[in-house]
This record gives structure tokens, sequence and C-alpha cells, in this order.
């Protein structure tokens, strides 16, 4: 083999371990994710609850998804991608074109089982903040405006620089699906 070949061979091998490295797992996290199955089953009108942890493909972090489904036709999505931050989804999808108030009250409660809110917001009701917000101004003028939509949620407070709430909706009229509306409350916090 000569050496020009030799160092070829070299520079793929090379480009092929940075690819993989690019992919690979971030290393320990020191946020873990948390099994929420026992508190998301004790949910008032809770009909089922399952998990299902994964790897996020571009960040190579670990993503815990909990579903339950509800006796009214309601479903709760948490999922929670923590490792360097904390990263958290959780979506309320509803039968009716926008949620009631007891299926925002479950929301709330089922926000409050996560790592997320228990360390840094556990001062607040989420089920009260979600039940105000979709009785605020700016959220029927949105709703009023567009059947879906994304804002900024200022009712979490920062907690550093770095941490942001998103708040999400959007709503159809479709008789042949199963949800209506979907609200979904992201926060991502980095001490």
């Amino acid at each position: 083999m000569t050496g020009g070949r030799r160092s070829g061979l070299f520079a793929a091998a090379l480009a092929l371990a940075s690819i993989a490295s690019a992919n690979a797992a971030p290393g320990p996290c020191p946020i873990a994710n948390a099994d929420l199955l026992p508190g998301l089953r004790e949910l008032p009108g809770r009909a089922a609850a399952i998990s299902n942890a994964r790897t996020d493909a571009r960040s190579g972090e670990p993503v815990l998804r909990h579903v339950a489904d509800f006796a009214s036709g309601a479903t709760i999505v948490v999922e929670q991608q923590n490792c360097q931050i904390y990263n958290l989804r959780i979506t309320l999808l509803s039968p009716a074109q926008l949620p009631n108030a007891t299926e925002l009250r479950t929301l709330g409660q089922a926000l409050a089982l996560t790592p997320l809110f228990r360390r840094h917001f556990r001062q607040l009701d989420p089920g009260a903040l979600l039940t105000r917000e979709l009785a605020s101004p700016r959220f029927v003028a949105a709703r009023a405006a567009q059947s879906q939509f994304t804002y900024g949620w200022d009712d979490i407070p920062a907690v550093s620089e770095q941490s942001e709430a998103v708040l999400s909706f959007m709503s159809g009229t479709s008789d042949v699906a199963p949800y209506r509306s979907a609200l979904t409350v992201y926060v991502s916090v980095r001490e």
C-alpha cells in the first residue's frame, strides 16, 4: 500500500469518526428525566397512561414521553428532554375546539408533576395560570385572528437569562379527527 493511499484511508476513517462523534450521546446528563407514570395514573378521570424512552436523533439527548388518555376523550402528552438544560413540552389534545376548565386543571396538575416545575415553579398554580391565559385578551385576540399561533408566555417567570416559556395553540373543525384543539406549553431552563 502506498503512502498516499494510506493517508487517504486514514482521512476517510477520521471523517467517519468525526461524523459518528457528532451523533453520539452528549455524555452524562446532570438533569435526568423523571418517570411521571405514578403521578399521571393518579390524575382524576384518567383512563390509561404509558411512557416511551428514546434518544433524540439530532442532539443524542434522552427523551422521555408520557401519554395519559382520559375518559373525557382528552389526552395529555408530556415530553421531557432534560440533559444539560431542562426542556419540557406538555400538550393537551382536546376533543373540543377550546379546552374546558377540567382539562386545563388536569393539564396544570400534570405540569406540576414535572421536575422542572417542582424545582423552579413550585409557587405557581399551573392550572390557574392556564385558565387565566386562555381568557386573556392576548389569547382571545390571537384565537379570533387565526386557528394556530405561538407566543412567549410571560406568566412563567424567567429563571435565568437562558430560559423561556412558550404557549402554542391550534384548533380545527374536522369531524373525523379525535381532537379539535392542541394546547402546548414549552419551557426551557438553563440553570
